[in-house]
């Protein structure tokens, strides 16, 4: 509690801190709930699989060559509909 409302605390590493405004300053732009479950397949895969990424490099674990090029792949994707919809929606 604090000055009479419930207030929440959240503990993230940086890079969940970094993951997480992202995804916001992009639901801003893209006018989706990214963290929900709104937007084109093409973001929520990204998404999903950058956040599976970043987990398994957090834990020391490997992020081979075929996670990599999946991302890579998955990201070509995620840029170009990012750029027609920013577009289509007038931003900068």
């Amino acid at each position: 509690m604090y000055d009479g409302r419930r207030i929440e605390v959240q503990l993230r590493t940086k890079v969940m801190h970094e993951w997480a405004i992202t995804v916001e300053r992009l639901s801003g732009q893209t006018g989706f709930d990214l963290k929900g479950t709104e937007g084109p397949s093409e973001l929520r895969e990204f998404f999903a699989y950058a956040s599976t990424l970043m987990a398994r490099e957090e834990a020391g674990e490997v992020v081979d060559a075929q996670m990599l090029g999946r991302m890579s792949a998955l990201r070509e994707s995620a840029v170009e509909f990012l750029s027609r919809e920013r577009r289509s929606r007038g931003a900068d």
